[in-house]
């Protein structure tokens, strides 16, 4: 990689006025030199290591910085001892597996064009790489993200239109004749109709090589499912498609688009399928979008779903997991019928309304009425929830016998949170416990006051461990709920002691006496998320529960160096400036005045001095999490941004407390973080114990942001 620097300032020293020598040629690529070009670069490395100390006595007394001769001289030097590096003696070979090696591992959660930008910069660093990536036909078979919209992040602009042609044919080109995967996003507005014509000609260049596509992740509106439509039958290859269909770009539009261009693909096995348009009541043309008999994982999130029950019944034979977000969903299947899926590993139904249309239909909720028809023997993850359950529903009655029936070894399960967990009294607990012996993660309803002790591992007595695998546990409260109350429902928060007693009894020292004492093994406890649907920084559970841990004066809550009220204050403000819409003009008055005290608000943070205070209330009140995500708004969607430039000062702001936050944050082994949306809140009390080679600076950042990658909120918003 070192001969980047073939065309450096210091060429003069390579050679002299008018000739080449002979090793001329190894500074535009990585080839090895050959015999007698390496007696001719140790013999040129030698006059100029000559010169250089005739150089440096006089550079050492003239300045006391080497002269600028003696400087081109020492990188001429080094740039020819590069030339007799080992690593020109790899192979090509060994060059394009590591080149393969490394292409696999590439990230592009932030930026969806990573792979390609990392490829062209191997491309560009000699001839002999650039040969060897043109070379391998695996490296360009993913191709570059192709967005289209002005509201997408990194989306494709109508001037970069020619430059994106190229570089596709150029993926299309080296890759062929192998599999394709790709992204394409289109979410144009109607009157954009040059813009849209640039999309459709990469859509129509893409559709000629349909024959090769593989994992295709496509978002188009229903026009363009039409245009689509003529691809039908030339997809054998295809195995993964994540399609999401918008409704029409025109509000006039009335023809009906098929569905149907990839129901003749006979490899299909996972799909993904997101109608987020009005569909018709009877959801004719969504059951023959795909060919569902093969279907072995689906996937699906939309207004109104019948393809939930198309795809258990033509494909209980072959399903490992199914995943259904509707806000109603609509079974025509008799429900005295039993349904055996054999292979089905994962579960998951968040549903809005469930409807029944079918003959027979059992009185009671249609979600438990499901669940008793299922038989599951190969289940691990279960996820159930619905609008219309309540108390009276005895949901967790029903996952039991779900088990007890399938005789599966439950691993996940998430349970709807406006069903209380059993308590540890009830005559059933301890069957629950049996059953669920082997679960890591268990998402069920926030308890309130001491009832959380219902999880210690002891609490059924010393002769076995309540859940013993146990290693995250997400409690959760809704405050959006559209139905009332639960009677007898408390909102008292979990009390602080009864729930550090029963985090630290599944964590640190007391976790391993337990391991030691000759029982069962018992899991050390990694994360408790606390979930709270409810209006950011509103004053509801979230700032209730916490208000209670720092009352408590317990780590990582007994800091007080910062007053909480101040700080929440602050986290209000930042969050209407930042992440709220603004009513008002940016230009009114009032407008102004409100940009002004959040300019005054950010010259206060600004002002706080954290070397000797304890920087955690910020983290788990959201401050640092709203400081964050205003550093990736845009411009225009912060009122006097241009004025008082809010953007680079709370990026500012992050970075000198970044070296506080991470002191403070790694003090303890119990950490607590912060991670919201527009209609939830998430507090995370991780344990990690201090010294672990797995806690890197890296990490301890992402989790003061909220960016962990490890944890992941699988709730979607219904009927989104």
């Amino acid at each position: 990689m070192d001969t980047v620097l073939s065309k450096a300032r210091y060429k003069s020293r390579r050679s002299s006025k008018g000739t080449k020598p002979q090793f001329y040629r190894l500074w535009g690529c990585n080839d090895p030199p050959s015999e007698q070009e390496k007696a001719n670069i140790e013999l040129q490395i030698r006059h100029l290591k000559l010169e250089y100390q005739m150089v440096l006595p006089t550079s050492r007394l003239t300045s006391a910085q080497p002269a600028k001769e003696a400087r081109e001289l020492r990188t001429a030097i080094q740039q020819h001892e590069s030339l007799l590096s080992c690593i020109r003696t790899v192979p090509p070979e060994i060059w394009g597996s590591i080149f393969e090696l490394v292409l696999r591992h590439i990230n592009s959660h932030r930026h969806p064009n990573r792979y390609d930008v990392t490829l062209q910069r191997l491309c560009a660093v000699c001839s002999s790489w650039n040969a060897i990536v043109k070379g391998k036909r695996r490296l360009w078979t993913s191709l570059p993200a192709l967005a289209f919209g002005d509201r997408i992040p990194n989306g494709i602009k109508a001037s970069s239109h020619q430059a994106v042609q190229r570089r596709l044919d150029l993926y299309l080109e080296l890759s062929r004749p192998l599999p394709l995967a790709f992204t394409y996003v289109h979410a144009i507005g109607a009157t954009e109709l040059d813009y849209q014509y640039l999309s459709v000609l990469v859509l129509e260049r893409l559709m000629k090589e349909s024959y090769r596509w593989y994992t295709v992740t496509l978002t188009v509106p229903l026009e363009l499912m039409e245009r689509l439509s003529r691809i039908r039958g030339r997809t054998g290859a295809l195995r993964k498609l994540n399609l999401t269909i918008h409704p029409h770009m025109s509000p006039n539009h009335s023809v009906d688009a098929p569905l149907s261009a990839f129901s003749l693909a006979p490899a299909l096995r996972h799909a993904v399928l997101n109608p987020r348009y009005k569909t018709d009541v009877s959801g004719s043309r969504l059951q023959s979008a795909l060919p569902w008999a093969q279907m072995e994982t689906y996937a699906s999130t939309s207004n109104f779903d019948i393809t939930y029950d198309v795809v258990v019944q033509a494909a209980k034979d072959r399903l490992t997991s199914v995943t259904c977000t509707a806000a109603c969903l609509r079974c025509i299947t008799p429900q005295n019928v039993p349904i055996h899926l054999p292979l089905l590993r994962k579960l998951h139904l968040r549903i809005g309304t469930w409807t029944y249309a079918g003959p027979n239909q059992t009185p009671g909720n249609v979600v438990l009425n499901h669940l008793a028809q299922l038989t599951l023997p190969a289940l691990e993850d279960l996820e159930v929830r619905e609008d219309h359950l309540d108390a009276s529903d005895d949901l967790y009655e029903a996952a039991m016998q779900l088990i007890r029936r399938s005789g599966c070894s439950l691993k996940r399960l998430a349970l709807d949170e406006k069903v209380a967990l059993k308590a540890h009294t009830n005559s059933s607990f301890e069957e629950l416990v049996e059953l669920w012996a082997n679960l890591t993660h268990l998402d069920v309803r926030c308890p309130s006051g001491d009832d959380i002790a219902a999880l210690n591992p002891r609490i059924l007595g010393r002769s076995s461990f309540t859940f013993p695998k146990l290693q995250v546990l997400t409690l959760r409260r809704n405050n959006l709920e559209r139905r009332l109350p639960m009677p007898n429902d408390q909102a008292a928060p979990v009390h602080p002691k009864a729930f550090l007693s029963m985090f630290r009894s599944r964590a640190s020292d007391y976790h391993h006496a337990l391991r030691n004492s000759g029982g069962n093994e018992l899991k050390r406890f990694r994360e408790v998320r606390f979930v709270y649907t409810e209006a950011p920084f509103s004053n509801g559970r979230r700032r209730a529960q916490l208000k209670a841990f720092e009352a408590s004066g317990e780590v990582p809550f007994g800091d007080a160096d910062i007053d909480p009220r101040r700080v929440e204050t602050w986290a209000q403000e930042l969050n209407d400036i930042f992440c709220a819409s603004c009513s008002s003009p940016h230009t009114s008055f009032s407008g102004i005045l409100a940009q002004r005290a959040m300019s005054c608000l950010l010259k206060e943070l600004e002002q706080l001095d954290l070397s000797a205070r304890c920087s955690r209330v910020l983290v788990r009140r959201g401050i640092v999490h709203l400081l964050h995500q205003a550093t990736f708004k845009r411009s225009a969607s912060i009122p006097g941004e241009g004025l008082f430039h809010f953007r680079k000062r709370a990026k500012a702001l992050c970075a000198a407390w970044k070296p506080f936050l991470l002191r403070d944050h790694r003090a303890s082994p119990y950490r607590l973080c912060y991670t919201g949306s527009h209609s939830s809140a998430t507090l995370r009390i991780k344990y990690v114990p201090i010294g672990s080679h797995y806690d890197t600076n890296e990490d301890a950042w992402n989790e003061i942001l909220g960016l962990d990658i490890s944890y992941n909120e699988l709730l979607s918003p219904v009927g989104q």
